[in-house]
C-alpha cells in the first residue's frame, strides 16, 4: 500500500496552488493526499492570533499525527516556508522513533523542494543578523511582509503573465511571524538512520538561488538524495507531474530499506 502523502505548503500560498501536484500523486497511486492550510495563511486583517510558526506546527503535527496513528507510512512534501513548518512538526512522529516505541506508522520520506532547511534554534531572518530579508518589505504597523517582485519572485518560470496574475491574485497575506519565529527541533540527524531525505532544487529560483539550496540541502546528511528541475520557485505550479515522480522516487528508496527480504 503506498504512504500517504502530506504537504505543508508555503507562504502566501493556499492549498489550491497545489491541486495540481494532488492530482498527478493521486494518479501515480498516492490516493490519501493531505494539504492543510496553514493557520498563518490568512487574507483577515488584523492578523488572527493563530497566525504564526507554533500554530501552523500544531496544524500539520495533527494531520501527520491521526495518520501514522492508523499505522500509516508518511511521505512528508514540503515547499518553501514548509520547510520550516515540516521540520519543527516531526518529533516523536518519525518511522524509527515510533519503531523504536513498538508502535506502527511513522514518517518514512522528507522531501524538501526549494524549501527552507535551517538549524534548530535559528529562525529565517538569522542569517541576516535578524533583519529582514533584501527580497521583502515588512508592514510593521499590520505584522505582514510582502515580496519586492512576486511575478518573477514566485513564478519566473512562467511565461505567460496573464497566468501568473492569476496565481497571484489567489495569494494570501504572510505574517512577519513566519520568518521571525524560531525553528524549535528539527530532525536532520535522524536522516539516514531509519528515515530519508531528498531536496529538490528548482534552478530558475531568482531569491532561493541553486547554491542557496544545495548549501541547505547539506543540513539533511550525506545520505540525502537531490533532485533537480528547470522550474522557478513556485514549482507546483507547471511542474507538478515532476513533483510526483520524485515523490514516487522517493518512496521506492524508503521502500526497498523498508521491506523485510528474505
Amino acid at each position: 500500500m503506498a504512504p500517504a502523502v502530506v504537504l505543508c505548503h508555503g507562504a502566501w500560498h493556499i492549498p489550491r496552488h497545489y491541486a495540481d501536484v494532488v492530482t498527478h500523486l493521486n494518479s501515480k497511486g498516492f490516493t490519501r493526499v493531505h494539504v492543510p492550510r496553514l493557520p498563518s495563511a490568512t487574507d483577515t486583517l488584523p492578523l488572527p492570533p493563530t497566525a504564526n510558526l507554533a500554530h501552523d506546527t500544531a496544524e500539520i503535527r495533527s494531520t501527520i499525527q491521526a495518520l501514522v496513528e492508523e499505522g500509516q507510512q508518511v511521505v512528508l512534501l514540503m515547499h518553501s516556508y514548509g520547510g520550516v513548518v515540516g521540520s519543527n512538526a516531526l518529533d516523536g512522529l518519525l518511522w524509527p522513533q515510533r519503531q523504536a516505541k513498538g508502535l506502527p506508522g511513522g514518517v518514512i520520506h522528507l522531501i524538501y523542494m526549494a524549501a527552507f532547511v535551517i538549524p534548530a534554534g535559528t529562525s529565517l531572518t538569522t542569517p541576516f543578523e535578524g533583519e529582514m530579508m533584501p527580497w521583502l518589505t515588512e508592514d510593521t504597523e499590520n505584522g505582514i511582509i510582502h515580496m519586492n517582485d512576486p511575478r518573477h519572485a514566485f513564478y519566473e518560470h512562467i511565461e505567460s503573465d496573464a497566468e501568473a496574475q492569476e496565481w497571484l491574485d489567489m495569494t494570501v497575506l504572510c505574517p512577519s511571524s513566519v520568518v521571525r519565529d524560531t525553528l524549535q527541533c528539527a530532525p536532520y540527524e535522524r536522516i539516514g538512520q531509519g528515515v530519508d531525505a531528498t531536496y529538490l532544487v528548482c534552478s530558475q529560483d531568482k531569491e532561493l538561488t541553486v547554491p542557496v539550496q544545495e548549501a541547505m540541502a547539506t543540513l539533511l546528511g550525506d545520505t540525502r538524495t537531490m533532485e533537480y528541475c528547470d522550474a522557478g520557485h513556485c514549482v507546483m505550479l507547471g511542474y507538478a507531474e515532476t513533483i510526483a515522480d520524485v515523490v514516487g522516487r522517493a518512496y521506492q528508496r524508503s521502500r526497498v530499506r523498508l521491506e523485510p527480504t528474505d
